[in-house]
């Protein structure tokens, strides 16, 4: 009989509870959205532009964000590190532009693109978690002088300018390197190492990243 009487109760507070956990959901999600609107207020009038509709989520870095251009409705994920570098192998570009991300784009947790030249990301681009898009690296390390100097105290040097087209979909954890172009509609397979350019929709993966399979 107890046990009747409570299986008639669960039953009865099982919406209850369901709409009780719906409802903390809403407002929690409702709670993030409004620290993450506060967060990219607080930041937008760093940058060199800042597009309509776009967020930055907490826990951000950057330097040099007078040199960042972000379009409109993008999402900078957690953790996301954006950093611009002078360097002496590289002159300064007009306007000083190093980093932009077009329209739509979301960059994913944890990603780290640092520029001391260009890096352009077009519109549309996904990227997953971990990834690393960089144009530049500590030092010469074909130089014999280097051997004996720690890697940080190396001066940074530009080594090429990455161009990313629109729609671009990078996997977790995959890395693109300098120099490197992607046409528009291309797919970066996770943990792949990109060292070379690849035209449009092109899928690719590996170390370093090999061609696939184009869609035609």
């Amino acid at each position: 009989m107890i046990r009747k009487i409570k299986k008639i109760i669960s039953y009865i507070l099982l919406p209850v509870i369901l709409i009780g956990k719906l409802h903390n959901n809403r407002i929690l999600d409702l709670w993030n959205f409004i620290i993450i609107k506060f967060h990219t207020y607080r930041i937008l009038s760093l940058f060199l532009n800042f597009g309509k509709n776009s967020l930055i989520c907490t826990d951000f870095t950057t330097n040099h964000p007078e040199s960042i251009s972000i379009g409109d409705n993008c999402i900078i994920n957690k953790h996301v590190i954006l950093t611009c570098w002078n360097s002496k192998s590289h002159i300064v570009n007009e306007n000083n532009v190093k980093i932009i991300i077009g329209d739509n784009c979301n960059i994913g947790e944890y990603n780290h693109i640092t520029a001391v030249g260009k890096i352009e990301i077009g519109n549309g681009v996904l990227t997953g978690r971990w990834v690393t898009i960089t144009d530049n690296s500590h030092g010469n390390n074909t130089c014999i002088e280097m051997e004996n100097v720690d890697p940080i105290d190396r001066e940074i040097e530009f080594k090429g300018a990455i161009k990313i087209g629109d729609r671009v979909w990078i996997g977790d954890k995959a890395t693109i390197l300098p120099g490197v172009r992607l046409g528009s509609g291309c797919v970066v397979a996770a943990n792949s190492v990109v060292t070379k350019s690849f035209p449009e929709n092109c899928i690719i993966g590996g170390v370093p990243a090999k061609l696939i399979k184009q869609v035609i």
